[in-house]
């Protein structure tokens, strides 16, 4: 198992922390609802975002908008990155020009270059230590808002364009509890089976079966925050088949398991 130290910070708690190193970890693909950014600070890794694939080294900077489909796989023993993930509601209302926006979006999936390292850098230690607010949020939009496009058009219009598969994903969101025939599903937005499973992975990037399965490991993130259900509960409760399964799913998403997520918030 990997090094994986995560916290969320004093000075801007609006941001989650999470820094990995150690043995080579294997993401299975997957989203997060934060916008995020990070930077590979040791080894070689194949990053995969919005459906491209490239390989990224140290001093990398990847940007991943929430919502979309990624996943970064270490090729090297020594392999280590640092990430930062942004709360949807101040994305919104700290990095856009105009107030009432949605969500920004990033420009691309990522940055090099020794500017974007210094910054990047800058910020994290004013997250990770007892740094003023003022001092932290101002080095944080320094780092992320020369990434961002000007005028984000938010959902991706490769979402928008295709108004079934947003009924597809509904469906799976207010069912993610419960099994969910993909028969039941194409039936529902009126498409063969094969024909959803095409437009859905063309929509989202992962299959509905992964889809459901990466939302409930979202869904169970603020549960494990709060503490105050069992995990048997939690894997229950979201249709986990046990609790091993739930704890195999989400240590491939997150790099740790579930019982070491909760204890970060316990601390």
């Amino acid at each position: 198992m990997p090094e994986t130290h995560l916290q969320r910070s004093a000075s801007l708690p609006a941001f989650e922390l999470r820094k990995v190193r150690g043995a080579p970890v294997c993401f299975r693909p997957h989203s997060h609802d934060e916008l995020s950014a990070g930077i590979i600070d040791s080894g070689l890794s194949t990053y995969l975002n919005r459906r491209q694939q490239e390989r990224v080294g140290p001093g990398s900077v990847v940007t991943i908008n929430a919502g979309d489909t990624h996943a970064c796989n270490a090729e090297q023993v020594d392999w280590s990155y640092r990430m930062l993930f942004a709360d949807p509601q101040w994305a919104a209302d700290a990095l856009n020009a105009e107030p009432g926006r949605p969500v920004p979006v990033f420009a691309g999936r990522g940055a090099t270059g020794a500017g974007v390292v210094r910054r990047f850098d800058r910020a994290w230690t004013l997250l990770t230590t007892d740094a003023g607010p003022l001092e932290t949020e101002t080095a944080v939009i320094d780092l992320l808002s020369p990434l961002l496009e000007t005028q984000p058009d938010t959902p991706p219009k490769r979402r928008r364009a295709d108004p079934a598969m947003i009924r597809a994903r509904d469906m799976i969101l207010d069912h993610l509890g419960d099994p969910l025939p993909l028969a039941e599903l194409s039936e529902a937005v009126g498409l063969t089976r094969s024909q959803l499973l095409h437009r859905f992975r063309l929509t989202w990037g992962q299959a509905p079966h992964a889809c459901q399965l990466d939302e409930r490991i979202k869904r169970a993130k603020p549960m494990l925050r709060r503490g105050d259900r069992s995990l048997s509960d939690i894997a229950q409760t979201l249709g986990f088949a046990d609790q091993a399964h739930f704890q195999r799913h989400f240590r491939q998403r997150l790099a740790l398991t579930p019982g070491q997520y909760r204890a970060f918030f316990r601390a």
